[in-house]
């Protein structure tokens, strides 16, 4: 991957507990999505940590893409459940496409964003063609959105979303909201293993 070395958190620093935790949830997710023929994708930190083989830092959540060719409506109810039965005492709102998963006592530090995304082909092959939920189907440009990679952590073998939309969506965030320090070590880390001419042109089609 680089012969340069990753930045991470001393290992006393890093809440592994939640790391154990989300993980697992992560783990459950998976073999959730694999019985309804859906795929995953996880981004976000743990996305990239993922990809690295390591734990680097604590991360605040867990933030998942689910791909399938049912209908939100279809799923909307089916997500629901298995989440509220994964996690009972957790709470759960859902808006759309979007599953949160809050943080609420009974679980201290457990936070989970999970969207759902109807594609019009094969999730595992095509991920262009996007049913909206308007159910107008759009392409997305392959060079903004390039195919999720494969990562590997320990046992768990998933797919992550590219590090070069990865890159490319801390930075266009980092320009326009609000500074995230918890976001510095992960650029400098993806500036490792991404090209910076690809993210700059990433970003200028956002």
């Amino acid at each position: 991957m680089t012969t340069k070395k990753i930045i991470s958190k001393p290992s006393n620093d890093i809440d592994w507990d939640k790391a154990i935790r989300d993980l697992g949830l992560i783990r459950s997710l998976q073999e959730f999505c694999q019985i309804n023929n859906w795929r995953i994708v996880v981004s976000g930190g743990y996305g990239l940590d993922i990809f690295l083989g390591q734990i680097t830092r604590t991360h605040n959540d867990v933030d998942i893409i689910i791909y399938g060719q049912d209908s939100r409506e279809d799923v909307r109810p089916t997500i629901s459940t298995f989440l509220t039965n994964l996690i009972p005492k957790a709470s759960l709102k859902v808006s759309e496409n979007e599953f949160m998963i809050d943080i609420d006592l009974h679980t201290p530090g457990l936070g989970a964003n999970i969207y759902y995304v109807q594609v019009a082909e094969n999730p595992f092959t095509d991920l262009d063609k996007v049913i909206k939920q308007n159910g107008e189907t759009i392409t997305n440009s392959k060079k903004r959105f390039p195919q999720p990679m494969k990562g590997k952590l320990d046992d768990l073998a998933i797919d992550v979303q590219n590090p070069h939309t990865h890159l490319a969506d801390i930075l266009f965030k980092q320009r326009t909201l609000t500074h995230k320090p918890s976001h510095d070590q992960d650029i400098s880390n993806l500036h490792l293993i991404t090209d910076q001419t690809v993210v700059d042109e990433i970003i200028s089609l956002s």
